[in-house]
């Protein structure tokens, strides 16, 4: 008859004090690794959002057009209640963030958005409302 090997009670961490500086350790580790890494990445990489047009309005409207190449974004605010934002491109192609059921379109946000194209919001809803377009 042949027996299961078993460890040794030595083996593992036998005390909470054990367990402490274990757990103490790892942390340090991790702390290290991402100040070494924050060193290594060159802010001056990261792509920089430039402004392109700035849209104000109040309840629906639509806004006047603007060209943007790939990698763009718009970042909305608001004072009241949108239900529709809807960014049309000027060959027929459109996309939309709206509202549904229990999830409201939240009073500021952002959408990246990498189609090229010349392009105008509609806004369907209540209230003041702003949205900026920036490029990447």
């Amino acid at each position: 008859m042949t027996s299961e090997p078993t460890l040794a009670p030595r083996h593992g961490i036998q005390t909470a004090r054990g367990f402490t500086l274990v757990c103490l350790g790892l942390f340090l580790m991790v702390l290290a690794i991402t100040s070494v890494t924050s060193f290594m990445v060159d802010p001056s990489s990261q792509p920089k959002a430039e402004p392109i047009a700035t849209f104000t309005g109040k309840d629906n409207g639509t806004t006047g057009s603007f060209k943007v190449k790939q990698n763009w974004e718009f970042r909305w605010t608001h004072n009241g209640h949108l239900k529709q934002i809807i960014w049309k491109r000027s060959d027929g192609h459109q996309n939309l963030l709206m509202e549904i059921q229990r999830k409201i379109i939240r009073k500021h946000g952002s959408l990246n958005y990498d189609k090229p194209g010349e392009y105008k919001f509609e806004v369907i809803g209540e209230g003041d409302w702003k949205i900026e377009v920036y490029q990447f």
